[in-house]
Parts: C-alpha cells; sequence; structure tokens
C-alpha cells in the first residue's frame, strides 16, 4: 500500500489491487504523514524541552518565533523552561491604524492562560504537559492558517475573531 497526500487531512491510499481510495486522515495516526499549519511538535535537545511550530500564515503574514519566521531553514526553536502545562500561542498585535492588520504575529508559549486585551490578540494552537523534565503528548487545536479580524466596540475590550482558511 502506498500513501500519497492531496492536501491537508485528506489522502490517496493505493491498494494492493491499485484502485485509489481517498479517505480522512485522522491527526492522531502515526501511520499517516499529517503535517499542517501551525503543526507543533515538542521534543528533547539534551536536558532541555523545546517546541517547534509548523510555518503557517495569519491574513497572509507568515507567523514568526521571536525574530525568525517559522518558514525559515533550520527552523526555530524555543524552550519550555520547566515543569507544567505549556500553552502555545499565536499572538497577534495591533497598535495605530497599520498599513496591513495585524502589525506583528509571533507564536509564544505560557504557564498560564493568556486573555486578549485591545492591543493583542491570542490563539491557542497546542498544550503540553512537562513532568520531571520529559514531555507529554501534544494536544492540537489548530490545523490551518488563519484569518484574523479586531473589531474595537466602544470601551469594550477589543473582540479578536480567529477563522480557519
Amino acid at each position: 500500500m502506498s500513501i500519497h497526500g492531496k492536501g491537508v487531512g485528506v489522502y490517496s491510499k493505493m491498494s494492493g489491487s491499485g484502485c485509489p481510495s481517498f479517505v480522512i486522515a485522522d491527526p492522531g495516526d502515526p501511520e499517516i504523514p499529517f503535517d499542517h499549519p501551525f503543526k507543533v511538535t515538542v521534543f528533547m535537545d539534551g536536558l532541555q524541552v523545546k517546541y517547534r511550530v509548523r510555518a503557517g500564515t495569519v491574513n497572509n503574514l507568515v507567523v514568526k518565533m521571536d525574530t525568525t519566521y517559522l518558514d525559515a531553514i533550520p527552523a526555530p526553536s524555543a524552550e519550555l523552561d520547566g515543569n507544567g502545562t505549556w500553552r502555545i500561542y499565536i499572538k497577534a498585535s495591533s497598535s495605530a491604524p497599520p498599513v496591513f492588520f495585524p502589525n506583528t504575529v509571533v507564536v509564544e508559549a505560557h504557564n498560564t492562560e493568556q486573555t486578549d486585551t485591545d492591543s493583542n490578540g491570542y490563539l491557542l494552537l497546542a498544550t503540553v504537559v512537562v513532568a520531571s523534565g520529559k514531555p507529554g503528548p501534544v494536544n492540537q487545536y489548530v490545523y490551518a492558517s488563519q484569518v484574523l479580524v479586531r473589531a474595537k466596540p466602544g470601551e469594550a475590550t477589543a473582540l479578536w475573531s480567529w477563522s480557519s482558511r
């Protein structure tokens, strides 16, 4: 049997008889190469727990990790420093009327839940529990690039609306 990728989450399996069948892939199936935008991978680098995020876009902007684009070669990675539940977010920022919205888009890891403000909106990509200096499985919540809209209704906190493309 061979597997040929037809797009994110859809694969053609060739059976022994040579007849193709299309299937929807289960992201948890280790037999299917399920790469998608913003896929979070956690790994050990020596004694450090690190994470990497596959490149994706927000409003057609490639997201960065610190100052490096996620599609750079080699791909950027960052440390998860300490035990506990780590949340991997996309953080979008907006300031004075931008030429292109959002002004900046970065991936960040936090060991506390983040909430939206007038200037920053957060989208939870994944969570991972680090215990005794070792990572557990990644719980992935986002599987596609994103479209983002920000609305500021009067004095209320800005509303950040994320949707998959």
